[in-house]
């Protein structure tokens, strides 16, 4: 694949530095190198960053015999409409604070149960010249791989995707009791006053789904209420996702769905899941990453049968990590479920996302 001008700076100098430094090898000669998509749609018009799988052919004085390695590098936009988004919000930035020091501590906290746990693949490298660029390894190469969004996930990995993010959500909580600046750089998610003029899309498509309310099998007096639901949505989703709520808060992940969770098996066994893509994450109600998930990403059949199963899992394990963190401020299930039912119309519903939900029902 040809350079883009995202990944010109990639060249034998630099893959040799990348390898001496971060794994102490020496005599490093590049013998070949190639750069290809490491996404599915390489055209997304939502992709953020640059995403590439560098693979390489090395040699060494420890590896004298032909060596392969192969790195995902982020590379933050160089051009197109989006690097003026960036301007206006540090999401490169504050994912490179994620992975060099916020998931570490988490995975430590949470080590400290007698849990081994992973979160996120391994930080390699990042930098800010002669590129925004953020190194990671490449999970595929230990078999994890992202399910297909149409299809929708089993019942088995939303279960698992909703216990690790109540992982996430526990230890962030404690980083927050100790310390309620330490996340003080991730008060504006997704939807904010300072990026209204970027959210049109999410009105705009509930009115299309108004306005398909027919074809999609929903009754005229549903179709009468979405139609009033465009001036309103805007407006409560960035209440959603307010910062300054009062009650219990963690770190979001902000864009917890199906394309951002990836999924290990040994045979047929489902072993892991592991989260990518922390642009997003944002202080506030645990709520908004579970509304979200539950609302984009478990196949159509398996939310209906197991919703409840599923949020009811999601409790469970968080109290029960919160606990043995010794975290003073629990809360109850019941407030929890209230807490639930209050945002949920708030937060991105089916029709407003690439989304399962209404994917499956439509198959």
């Amino acid at each position: 694949m040809p350079k883009t001008a995202e990944t010109k700076f990639v060249n034998s100098l630099f893959l040799t530095n990348l390898i001496q430094s971060q794994y102490g090898e020496s005599e490093v000669k590049i013998k070949a190198y190639e750069i290809e998509p490491a996404s599915a749609d390489i055209n997304d018009p939502y992709a953020r960053s640059s995403m590439n799988r560098i693979l390489i052919k090395y040699t060494s004085k420890e590896n004298p015999k032909d060596a392969v390695i192969t790195f995902v590098a982020k590379i933050k936009p160089t051009e197109g409409l989006l690097v003026e988004q960036f301007k206006k919000a540090d999401v490169f930035e504050k994912e490179i604070v994620l992975y060099k020091s916020v998931l570490p501590s988490m995975v430590s906290m949470i080590s400290k149960l007698g849990s081994v746990i992973e979160l996120a693949p391994q930080l390699i490298y990042s930098s800010e010249t002669p590129s925004d660029l953020v190194v990671l390894e490449d999970l595929t190469v230990r078999g994890y791989s992202v399910e297909n969004q149409a299809l929708g996930l089993s019942f088995e990995q939303s279960k698992m995707a909703v216990e690790k993010l109540a992982f996430f959500h526990a230890a962030s909580a404690m980083m927050l009791e100790e310390n309620v600046l330490v996340f003080a750089r991730f008060s504006k998610g997704t939807f904010h006053n300072e990026y209204k003029d970027r959210l049109n899309y999410f009105p705009d498509t509930i009115g299309l789904v108004a306005e398909m309310a027919a074809d999609l099998g929903l009754s005229s007096t549903v179709a009468e209420k979405l139609k009033k639901l465009p001036a309103k949505t805007l407006p409560k989703a960035i209440a959603a996702f307010e910062s300054d709520i009062k009650g219990f808060k963690v770190l979001n992940h902000g864009d917890f769905w199906t394309n951002n969770i990836m999924f290990k098996y040994q045979g047929n066994e489902l072993v892991d899941a592991i989260f990518v893509d922390f642009q997003n994450c944002v202080v506030g109600s645990p709520i908004i990453d579970l509304v979200y998930f539950l609302s984009s990403s478990p196949a159509y059949d398996v939310l209906q049968k197991h919703k409840d199963e599923l949020v009811f899992t999601y409790h469970e394990t968080l109290v029960l990590l919160l606990q043995k963190m010794g975290y003073l401020k629990l809360f109850t299930p019941s407030r929890y479920h209230r807490s639930y039912a209050r945002r949920m119309p708030r937060t991105r519903h089916p029709c407003s996302q690439p989304c399962t939900v209404q994917t499956n029902r439509l198959m």
